[in-house]
C-alpha cells in the first residue's frame, strides 16, 4: 500500500484576507520549520511519504482550490492520500489511515451550521450577527447557504453541512468518484446561476463567493459519493469561539494560529 502524507506553505500570499492577516503569516514564518517536523514525524509513524509543495500561487482562495487539484492529482500515484493543512500538527502518532476507511469512501469532517426556518430564525440570526460581524465569504453559515442554493437548483437534496478542507483523505477511487478538477467548469455555472435564484436574504447572498469547501461539498451530495465522518478528533479546530486544547485529538488545527499551544513559545523560526 502506497501512501502518502502532503501540505502547501508559501510566504507569498496575498495580505488583505483575514486568513492572510500580519498576525497569521508572522505566526506561520515562526513556526513552519517546527511544523513540517511535526508532519514528517506523522508520516515516518504512518509509513507514508511526506511532501511540502510551495506553490507560486499568491491568491489565498486560488490556493485552496489548488490543493484540492494536488490531492486528486497524487491519488495516480499514490493509493491513498491525506491532505493537511499547514496550520494542521499531529497531536498523536496514531495513523489516519488505519483508523479511517480511504479505499471506498472520502475521509474528511462536516461542519454543521443549521437554520430552523428560512425567513424567521434565519433573520433574527442576521440580525445578531450583524451586531457582531458581517456575513462574508468564509463564514460557515453563509457556506452552507450557497451549498444548499446551488443543490437545489439541482433538485438534489441538502444538508446543513459542509465539509471543512483542512484534513482529507483521498484514495484512487474515491477520486475518480469526485473529479473536482473536471467539474470545476459546471461548478462555476451553478454557482453563478444560484447568485441570481435563490431564497435568501440581501445580506447573504450579496457576499456569497466560489470557495473550494462548497463546491468540495456541493459535489459529495449532488453525486452522492460515500464519506466517512472522521469526527473532530481528527480535525479538532481551535478557534476564536473554542480556544482550547484536547489531549483526545489526533490532529489539532489551529485556525487561529496560535501554535504555541502546540509546540510551545519561541522566538524566531527554528532550524
Amino acid at each position: 500500500m502506497k501512501r502518502l502524507i502532503f501540505s502547501m506553505y508559501t510566504d507569498n500570499i496575498e495580505e488583505y484576507k483575514t486568513s492572510t492577516n500580519d498576525f497569521k503569516r508572522n505566526q506561520f514564518e515562526k513556526y513552519r520549520n517546527l511544523i513540517e517536523k511535526s508532519h514528517k514525524d506523522y508520516a515516518l509513524s504512518c509509513k507514508a511519504d511526506y511532501v511540502l509543495l510551495n506553490p507560486r500561487e499568491v491568491f489565498y482562495d486560488m490556493l485552496q482550490f489548488e490543493k484540492i487539484y494536488k490531492l486528486e492529482e497524487f491519488c495516480n500515484d499514490y493509493d491513498e492520500v491525506l491532505y493537511l493543512d499547514f496550520d494542521v500538527v499531529p497531536n498523536k502518532n496514531v495513523s489516519f489511515f488505519e483508523k479511517n476507511d480511504l479505499k471506498e469512501k472520502i475521509c474528511c469532517h462536516w461542519i454543521k451550521r443549521e437554520f430552523e426556518g428560512l425567513f424567521g430564525s434565519l433573520k433574527e440570526l442576521i440580525k445578531i450577527k450583524q451586531r457582531d460581524y458581517c456575513w462574508g465569504p468564509m463564514e460557515m453559515h453563509v457556506k452552507t447557504c450557497v451549498k444548499k442554493s446551488m443543490l437545489l437548483l439541482e433538485n438534489t437534496k441538502s444538508t446543513d453541512k459542509v465539509v471543512n478542507t483542512g484534513v482529507i483523505g483521498l484514495s484512487k477511487k474515491t477520486a475518480e468518484l469526485l473529479r473536482f478538477k473536471e467539474r470545476m467548469n459546471h461548478c462555476n455555472e451553478v454557482f453563478r446561476e444560484s447568485l441570481i435564484d435563490n431564497l435568501y436574504p440581501f445580506e447573504i447572498y450579496s457576499n456569497w463567493e466560489p470557495n473550494n469547501e462548497v463546491y468540495f461539498s456541493y459535489l459529495i451530495e449532488r453525486f452522492n459519493i460515500p464519506t466517512q465522518e472522521i469526527g473532530m478528533q481528527w480535525n479538532f479546530m481551535i478557534t476564536e469561539e473554542f480556544n482550547e486544547m484536547s489531549d483526545a485529538a489526533y490532529l489539532i488545527h489551529h485556525v487561529t494560529k496560535e501554535f504555541e499551544k502546540s509546540f510551545g513559545n519561541v522566538e524566531s523560526n527554528s532550524g
